[in-house]
């Protein structure tokens, strides 16, 4: 079993460089922590079943890191944030994508 967290780019624009690295790093170094945290979490529930599990941790845009990765697995399983409305209109949906091009079937838990 792959354990796959996919860290979105930090992206700011219109503000001094030297606060935007700042942010940018702190930012950053919160979300691969955020990561680090989930995927301990799911790799120890794994391995308590007798699953082994592999980690990953990616930085990329979640649904195109998610396909690449995707490509040659058994199953994807992924999460839904249960987004809905406006919100999934402007955001779109890691899931919806994951499902509408995905080569393998998908499982979306909630």
């Amino acid at each position: 079993m792959t354990v796959l967290y996919v860290v979105e780019p930090v992206v700011i624009t219109d503000v001094s460089h030297n606060i935007v690295d700042d942010v940018v790093v702190g930012m950053r170094r919160s979300r691969m922590k955020d990561a680090e945290k989930a995927t301990n979490s799911v790799e120890e529930l794994a391995k308590a079943a007798g699953v082994p599990a592999e980690k990953k941790i990616v930085e990329g845009y979640p649904a195109e890191v998610i396909l690449e990765i995707s490509t040659g697995m058994d199953v994807v399983v992924v999460g839904s944030m249960g987004r809905t409305g406006l919100t999934r209109f402007l955001l779109g949906s890691v899931a919806e994508k994951v499902v509408r091009n995905s080569e393998v079937p998908v499982m979306i838990v909630q």
